[in-house]
């Protein structure tokens, strides 16, 4: 009888464990961003002026300066994101900032959305361009300075200044 209520108890306490370490998955898996925290608890954010043929215009963009933002970037996430939902200016990306012109490459490994990339050298004049497919494991390098991780259509010779002055 011992053993019966012993393995009823077990029983009952596995299901309850269960139970909890379901709950907190399925709280995780309604974070849209894959993140513990939005985007804006990690990054910082900017304005840049992208100038294309006749065209200017100002937008916001996620900052990723050190190498722990740069190594998390988009990972997990489904959208662009709002920049923080401060910003009066659309959110156009996530900006990665090197310390000087670089061989620097990129990969889509868990980033769920895809993407265009673009390499902006010293000059603020992007360079190369890659739309790049999510969960892609291909590393994708070309100098530059700056990486910008956008949906938008930017093309090659374009101008992103960071940091954007005299938004208007």
């Amino acid at each position: 009888m011992r053993t019966l209520i012993a393995i009823s108890v077990a029983i009952i306490l596995a299901l309850v464990l269960a139970i909890i370490v379901v709950g907190v998955g399925a709280h995780h898996g309604n974070n849209r961003s894959g993140y513990e925290k939005p985007l804006n608890q990690y990054f910082g954010t900017a304005l840049v002026k992208i100038s294309s043929g006749n065209t200017t215009y100002f937008g916001s963009v996620y900052i990723a300066a050190n190498l722990s933002q740069q190594e998390r970037g988009y990972m997990n996430s489904t959208s662009i994101g709002n920049c923080g939902n401060a910003s009066t200016y659309k959110c156009v990306g996530m900006l990665f900032v090197f310390e000087n012109d670089s061989v620097e490459c990129f990969w889509m490994k868990n980033t769920q959305m895809p993407l265009r990339q673009l390499w902006i050298n010293n000059n603020y004049t992007v360079v190369y361009a890659y739309n790049a497919s999510p969960y892609s494991t291909s590393s994708i390098c070309y100098p530059g300075m700056y990486v910008l991780e956008t949906q938008l259509d930017i093309p090659v010779g374009a101008k992103i200044v960071y940091p954007a002055n005299g938004a208007q």
